[in-house]
Parts: structure tokens; sequence; C-alpha cells
């Protein structure tokens, strides 16, 4: 029983050859996804009536012929009487592009020697708006059908070997493909089958002679018509017919029925009667007469759609040429009668070429000046130019690239890199305007607010601190100088603390896992993970907020104490960074009791140490004793990370830890050091030996010249947390003075805590 897409037979062979005289090829060996571009013409019809419903359209997916798609070296040709199909509906793509959607199909047909799409215009994207659009206008879409290879068969067809598929004979070298898989059909501007890149026009049979007949003509293309059922005939005829109404059309001096021939075609057909005898071996050779006369027929027109294709093409270079350059300048925006626009879009809209566009695009992305928030009429003196100079009197550096942290913003063009072309402008005049007095930048923030209404200086400082200006550039040259600073300060801390971020200033329990002896259980199959145990109790802490106010009033400024941006800030930034250590220092040297009574360092935890001088032998000792730590009686094997120890040990520490050879009294023995790099890093800290105050009760704690410390960062003794969102840096808020008085003002915060959660460290002392 045929099967129901077959293709129509040829003379002298059979539908698709069961045995193929190729050689089959791997999948694999291919691209998984064949692409293959059939150049019908898309025909786009607008919905009818309203006109509000999406426009259809109708695509030649396939046309049953030779293909040359990218990628696979030869001619392919897909097999129609086995391909598949996924459905009726299927993606209508742009250019293969699953990401650009322009609608679906709403009907599939195969009748075995081509493959025609009925379809929607249906999506909502740019791609399908620009479909609707062209197709208004006349452009010519193309289609190309996508056919998935992943359960195809491939066979190559070897040259001067012949087979018949698809109502058709091919010749060799090409690659025959059977069984695939029709997944979507693509709108593309050029197509790569040339035989259905242009519509043939058959020229039209003068008076005298024979008209070709439909039978004729199947036999003029290799159709056997005695092996065709009704409903090929029926498709073929249309085929036949729609091609002789072009033939009609085609030759301007074709009489239509009832119309009188003029005397000037009369001659003319005089004079084609003295060709009779090259018509009568014309009718010998009925295909070769019937190209001739689309060549005929096509000339003129062949000649206007190669132009018009020329042109097609130059303007899509174009396209992708603006694509190209803007990309390249970041996607620039363009002012078009005060609406911001792309200027990649405006660009293509208006036609422009490269020249225009790069020139466009250089233009707007030029960096803005550094008056770009304001400046005042006579100087130009900016914003920007001011902080930098503010920073400059103060001692401060300008070329360091600084980070915001939490509410602490650095000034934007110092975020910037140091080569950056704005940047470098805003620092050359900083360096200008280094020498100007506090009476200065009032008098031009004043003017920046236009509040400046008289020039003494009472009237100066008044209209300055009625306006804004010059609250931000005194608040952000602080913050600058806070930022470098904070971050240039030294912690001993680092490293070997644990760290957190909490929520709130409530207090957070630390719950460790409860260790056992065997650990994790052997689990059988089937059966059911052990609950973890907890500890009964945690270290409960929270985070306190630690805060400090300076103040810059009328005085300060007339007396031009440009200083205080530089001791205000390094002030700020000194207390914000000690924060931190002494709150940990305090808890070492206090060694408070943790939550099941003991302290933090205690001889029932094996972690203390009496007596021992800072010394080779007691080293090795404490190494021994940290390695060996118990829990439940499980062995921690924690790896010694930190030496921490007071000032006056940090020679002995560094010797001991860092020299290469050790050397006796006697000069015998070994002299490697095995000391050596057995801790990551060597800390040392005078707090140790001066003691500290404790920030969070206000309590001295008495410090011990002699005591040393090794920890694992693994477990560490001591967490510290801070607020989240903080970005664990100094908060810094502005506010003005008021009740009769003129200045500026600034808050300090640091939302800092600290607790001893664990006994994993060792502490010894002499």
């Amino acid at each position: 029983m045929p099967h129901h897409n077959a293709a129509p037979a040829r003379k002298g062979s059979s539908p698709v050859p069961r045995k193929l005289p190729g050689v089959l090829v791997a999948t694999s060996d291919l691209p998984s996804l064949f692409i293959c571009d059939s150049g019908e013409a898309i025909t786009v019809t607008a919905a009818a009536g309203d006109e509000k419903g999406p426009p259809t359209c109708k695509l030649a997916g396939y046309t049953g012929g030779l293909m040359r798609p990218r990628g696979w070296g030869q001619n392919v040709v897909i097999d129609l009487a086995t391909l598949r199909l996924t459905g009726q509906v299927i993606p209508l793509l742009r250019d293969h592009d699953t990401q650009r959607i322009v609608g679906h199909s709403t009907a599939v047909t195969n009748d075995g020697r081509k493959v025609d799409v009925l379809g929607t215009v249906s999506g909502v994207g740019g791609d399908a708006h620009e479909v609707k659009e062209t197709s208004r206008q006349g452009f010519p879409w193309q289609s190309s059908v996508g056919v998935d290879l992943t359960e195809a068969k491939t066979t190559f067809i070897a040259e001067g070997q012949k087979l018949s598929a698809n109502g058709r004979n091919f010749k060799g070298p090409f690659h025959f493909v059977q069984h695939g898989l029709l997944r979507e059909t693509s709108f593309v501007v050029f197509g790569g089958d040339p035989k259905t890149s242009a519509t043939v026009k058959a020229v039209a049979q003068p008076q005298g002679r024979d008209e070709m007949n439909f039978d004729k003509w199947l036999q003029a293309l290799g159709f056997d018509v005695a092996t065709l059922t009704d409903d090929q005939k029926k498709t073929l005829k249309a085929s036949f017919d729609q091609e002789q109404a072009a033939a009609e059309t085609a030759l301007p001096g074709r009489k239509k029925k009832g119309e009188k021939t003029p005397t000037s075609v009369k001659a003319k057909r005089q004079d084609d009667d003295e060709d009779e005898d090259e018509d009568d071996d014309e009718q010998a050779h009925p295909t070769s007469r019937h190209r001739r006369r689309g060549v005929q027929a096509s000339a003129d027109d062949d000649d206007a759609l190669t132009a018009q294709r020329k042109t097609l093409a130059a303007d899509v270079n174009r396209v992708a040429g603006i694509r190209e350059l803007c990309a390249q300048f970041e996607n620039p925006t363009f002012k078009v009668q005060n609406a911001t626009v792309l200027l990649e879009a405006h660009a293509i809209e208006q036609g422009w070429d490269l020249a225009k566009t790069e020139l466009e695009c250089r233009r707007e992305s030029r960096p803005a000046a550094p008056a770009a928030h304001g400046k005042s009429k006579d100087d130009g003196i900016s914003l920007q130019a001011m902080e930098g100079a503010i920073i400059l009197t103060a001692g401060g550096q300008i070329d360091q690239v600084l980070r915001s942290r939490g509410d602490v913003q650095a000034p934007t063009w110092m975020t910037r890199p140091v080569n950056d072309e704005n940047r470098q402008r805003v620092m050359e005049a900083s360096h200008r305007f280094s020498d100007m007095t506090m009476m200065d930048v009032a008098r031009e923030c004043a003017r920046m607010d236009g509040t400046l209404k008289a020039f003494g200086r009472k009237d100066i400082l008044e209209a300055a601190f009625s306006g804004s200006t010059l609250t931000k550039i005194f608040t952000s040259s602080i913050n600058a100088r806070v930022l470098a600073r904070f971050e240039q300060i030294g912690d001993s801390t680092m490293g070997w603390c644990g760290e957190a971020e909490h929520a709130d200033f409530k207090v957070n329990d630390v719950i460790g896992l409860k260790r056992g002896a065997q650990g994790m259980k052997k689990l059988p199959r089937g059966g059911t993970a052990g609950d973890a145990t907890f500890e009964d109790k945690g270290e409960g802490y929270r985070v306190h907020r630690y805060a400090e106010k300076y103040e810059i009033d009328e005085q300060d400024m007339i007396d031009d104490r440009m200083d205080l941006f530089k001791s205000i800030p390094d002030d700020i930034s000194e207390q914000a960074a000690r924060l931190r250590p002494d709150l940990v220092y305090a808890i070492l040297l206090s060694n408070p009791a943790m939550a099941d009574g003991t302290a933090i360092f205690h001889t029932n935890r094996g972690n203390v140490g009496t007596s021992k001088a800072l010394d080779e032998t007691n080293l090795k000792a404490a190494f021994g004793t940290f390695r060996t730590r118990t829990e439940n009686g499980v062995t921690l094997d924690l790896q010694p990370t930190h030496l921490v120890t007071a000032a006056d040990l940090e020679f002995t520490a560094d010797g001991l830890i860092n020299s290469v050879e050790t050397r006796g009294s006697s000069g015998a023995g070994p002299t490697k050091n095995t000391l050596a790099k057995k801790v990551r890093e060597v800390l040392s800290d005078g707090r140790i030996d001066n003691g500290v105050t404790d920030p969070n009760s206000g309590a001295t704690v008495a410090g011990n010249a002699t005591a040393w410390f090794i920890f694992c960062d693994r477990q560490p003794v001591v967490e510290v947390a801070y607020l989240r969102g903080t970005g664990r840096a100094p908060r810094i808020r502005r506010y003005t003075l008021d009740k009769g008085k003129y200045g500026i003002g600034w808050d300090c915060s640091m939302d800092v805590g600290a607790k001893g959660i664990r006994s994993t460290g060792y502490k010894a002392t002499n």
C-alpha cells in the first residue's frame, strides 16, 4: 500500500529505492540540526475584515531538490517519502533562532514532491513586527526549514551514481537524508536553493504554434504519466496552470481573448514566422524550449531582482555594522526631540552610514566634564574638584581607588580607575584648587546653590549652610578620607577569628553539634539516618552600637581650620578600626567563663600552660598538645595556623617559626629548624602586653608580656559579628547645626560585637 506522502514516480524508476547505491554515514558525523535553505518566496497576507487578527503567511518550505546547506560540504536531498512531522503546528522563527519567534504554522503539507506551510504571524516581539511591516512594504522574504537528524539515516551517493526521489532523478555526489524530523520553518533574507530563488515566467506560444499541453509538460520534467495517481496529477496540474498563467502575462504582445491584433504585432509575427524551422526543432526538445521561454520572459526581471538583492545585501551589511559599532560603545542613547532613544535604532531607521554612526557614538560616549553636578558661573569649579581639593589640603591622596562600604559612600569619581579620562580631569582641577580656604569653598557652594545675596563672611556662611552643596562636599571628602584610612589600619585579629553578620541587635546563640566518639554511623540498606545531636547550651551574644560625633562650626570656618578635614576622618577611622581588636583581646585576656561554667582557657580543658616561656621546647610541646586535643572522646586533629604573642615576644616568635636552621651551643646535631612554617602566620599585639579597656563593659583588663596563644582558623575561639548591611565599616551621618549655630556635624557609629565561642585554642604564660 503506497505511503500517503509518496512522491510521484519518474519514468523508468521506482519510488524511493529500498537499497541505496551509496555509503551509510553516521549521523553523529554530521550537524545535529540540518538547515535546508529552500529560498522560496513567502506570501504574507493581512487578516481579513477589520484586520485586528494576526497576518497569515504561506511558506514553500522545501522543493524536493538539491540543497547546499552550511557545514555539510556537499549537496543534500531530503527524502520527502520518509520525512516525519512533529505535527501541524510548528514554530515559525527568524534565521532558525529559537529566541526570535515570528509565529506558528496552522497546516503543513507534504505531497511527496514539496513541503508547504501555512501559518500565522502570531509573535509579539521585534522580529514578528519586522516581518509584518516589511511584508506590508513588499519585502521578498524567503523560507528555510529546520530538520532534526537525531534519528535520521544519511547515505552518501557517490559521484556518477543515480537515485530517484521526490519525483525527480538525481546524480551524485550528494547526501541522501531519510527519516528526518521537520522541527521548524524560518523566515530568511536569502535562501540557498538556486532553482527556487526567483519565480520563472514562461513565454506564451505565438499564434500558429502548438501550445505545450499538460502531458508534454510532464514528459519534459521527466514524469511517467501512466504511474501518477489522480491526487498527484491534480497537484501537478495546478502547478502547470499557474505557470501557463504567468506565461500569458509575461509576453507583452500576447493577444487576450476577443482582442484584435494590432498591425505592429502582426508585422512582428511575420518576422517570427521566419524562425519556424527553429521552432520545429524546439518541438522535439520541449524541455529546452521551456527553459528558453523562462530566460526570454524574465531577463529584465532578473536584472531588477539582482539589483534589488544587491541593495538589500548592502542594507543588511549596514545594519550589522551599526549594531557592531553600538555594541563597542556600550549601546549609547541619543536625544531626539527631548526624548531619549537608542542610538542604534535611530541610526537604522534614519539610514545612517557607518561613518555617521561612529561619529555620533563617539560624541554620546564622551565622559562628562568634572562639572557634571554643577558649577559656579565665574570659573567653573566643579563639586568633584572641590572634593578632591579638600582631601589634598587635609594631607590625603586622590589617586587611590576606593570602594563604598555600607553607608560610607566614596565619591563616585574616586571609585573609577585612576587612568579614567574623567577622573584625570577631576584630579588635575583638584590640584589647581588645593589652596582654597574654607571661606572660598563656602562662597563657591553658595553660588552653586543660588543662595548668595551678599559678600560678607557672615552672609556667605549663612548662605552656604542653608544650601546642600557645602554639606555634600564636606561629607564626601570626609567619607573618602575615612574609607582610605580605615582600610590602611592593620588588625592583628584578622584571619584567626570567626566572623558573622546579625540581622538585628538581639542576642544570637551559637550552638554547635555535639561530637560523639563514632561520628557518622553506618547506614544499612533500607535504613534511616540517625539524628544529629546539638549541644545543650550555646554561647549567646549580640551586636552593640558604638558612636561619637564631630562638628565644624562658624568659628572653624572663619579660622580656616582645614586641618579638621584631616583630624576628624583620621580620628573616626582610628576609633572604628580599634573596636574589633579591643573586643577580641579583652576576651582573651579576661578569659571569661563559657556557657558550661568553665573558662575558655582552663587546666580542665587541657589548653593552658603556666611557666611556659616561648622557646623551642615549650612551643613543640604546645603544638603536640594542640594536635591531640579531644572532645567527647573525639580527636579534633587541629592544625595550628596562627601564633599570636605579646609585642615583647614578636622577634622570638619570628625566629622560632621562620628560621631555616637552629644552632645549639655546642654546634653538634641536626641544624634543620623543625618548627619552620608550622603555622601560617605569626602575629603580635601590644594590647597583650599592656592590657586593654573592654569597649563592652568599660573595664580595664590587665595584660601579660609573656603570654602567647595558638589558634586554628578552622575552629576559631572568638567570633566577631557585625550588623548586616553596614559593610563591616563605620557609618557616618551628617546633620546641620541649629538653634543659632551655623555649622555641620557628623555622627559616626560602628555596629560590632564579639564572643568567645570555643575552647579550641591554647594559651601559655611564663
